[in-house]
């Protein structure tokens, strides 16, 4: 991921089976920003709902909704409503 500068971005996203999540974000090996929350899954939409961030989040943007796009054992493809955007998900060992 590339942030508006032209920076790589590193992200890291945890998604948990008890329905929660933690992400984070850094370039040059220092974060930059995280969040966590919940999510949910109805049918092939996944909704984030953001709980706790690192820097301030519009009220609009708490509920992230994304269409599952593919998805297998190692890698998830999700098309967000919010940017009209696919993100590419790699499971990690």
């Amino acid at each position: 991921m590339h942030g508006p500068d032209g920076r790589v971005i590193a992200m890291n996203v945890i998604v948990m089976s008890n329905m929660k999540f933690s992400w984070s974000a850094s370039t040059n090996g220092k974060p930059v920003m995280d969040c966590s929350g919940t999510w949910e899954l109805v049918e092939r939409r996944l909704t984030w709902h953001y709980v706790k961030c690192s820097f301030a989040l519009p009220e609009s943007e708490k509920d992230d909704v994304d269409d599952i796009v593919s998805i297998d054992a190692t890698r998830m493809v999700l098309a967000s409503h919010l940017s009209g955007e696919a993100h590419v998900y790699v499971r990690s060992k």
